[in-house]
């Protein structure tokens, strides 16, 4: 029962997973089998029990809170909860953070809270960040800081608030841009000099050269909208109340969730420009 497994194998995770497996070994499940087709036998687990029988570190990285109840549901031997040492990379609310620390320690398990504030290309150059939080397991630091770098907080729910604070920021920047270009549009100024200040100024940023690069090309998805609609959901849920400038970017991009697909979250620019 030495094995370690990935639980989710959606864009993050495939990434993580074919990263991780390259230097040590790592398993994957998902609850949809067709996304595992072309791993071989041994890479992959066919069930959530065959998981837990065989694995002391269980991570996930799946879509939320609901998703990680949904394979505690459906172990069958609930007696496989025990001693495991469970690390969730997944965005949840801080508040389900707290419920499942005391679900493992329930279980004489430990609960790590580790929401990464990364993308694929930050984890390709090796240094995605990691909030960490929960008991400082060896094992688990060892294997994040061949992607990354962990940084340490006190409280269990301190990761999950500062993960949806910061996409909440990103999001808002993002917002912030779009009525950028729509000014320069009603005023008939050129995309190009707005993009020459934006590049040059002294709030240029990764996420600001990333928002410029996705609005000349197709949007390829990075960071999906539906996720980002998700992350600010919690946000807006979770009663931050006093903050009036981020609490109203939830309400922004939710205008928005009929007239697009699933693309890129940078689309949320090109849908208010062209409004």
């Amino acid at each position: 029962m030495s094995e370690r497994c990935i639980i989710g194998y959606g864009v993050l995770g495939k990434k993580i997973f074919e990263v991780l497996s390259l230097k040590q070994k790592i398993k994957v499940y998902n609850r949809s089998k067709q996304k595992l087709k072309n791993l071989k036998p041994s890479q992959k687990f066919n069930n959530v029990d065959e998981v837990f029988e065989n694995c002391s570190v269980i991570i996930f990285l799946v879509k939320n809170e609901d998703a990680i109840k949904f394979y505690f549901d459906k172990l069958k031997n609930k007696k496989l909860l025990k001693n495991k040492v469970f690390v969730n990379l997944s965005t949840i609310s801080h508040i389900s953070s707290i419920k499942f620390y005391k679900f493992a320690k329930s279980h004489h398990s430990e609960w790590i809270e580790c929401p990464t504030l990364g993308n694929p290309e930050s984890l390709a150059n090796r240094n995605m960040p990691f909030l960490y939080s929960g008991k400082k397991n060896k094992e688990v630091i060892k294997m994040l800081n061949t992607i990354g770098n962990v940084k340490y907080l006190k409280k269990i729910e301190d990761p999950q608030i500062l993960k949806i604070i910061h996409n909440t920021i990103c999001a808002n920047i993002m917002v912030c841009m779009a009525d950028a270009f729509l000014i320069s549009k009603k005023n008939k100024i050129e995309n190009k000099f707005l993009i020459d200040m934006l590049l040059n100024s002294g709030f240029v940023s990764p996420l600001v050269k990333n928002k410029i690069i996705k609005l000349k090309t197709d949007y390829s998805v990075s960071f999906s909208y539906t996720n980002m609609l998700k992350d600010l959901k919690i946000f807006d849920q979770s009663n931050f109340n006093y903050s009036e400038t981020l609490s109203r970017v939830y309400k922004i991009f939710k205008k928005y969730k009929k007239k697009t697909k699933d693309k890129d979250c940078s689309f949320i620019i090109q849908k208010i420009i062209n409004k």
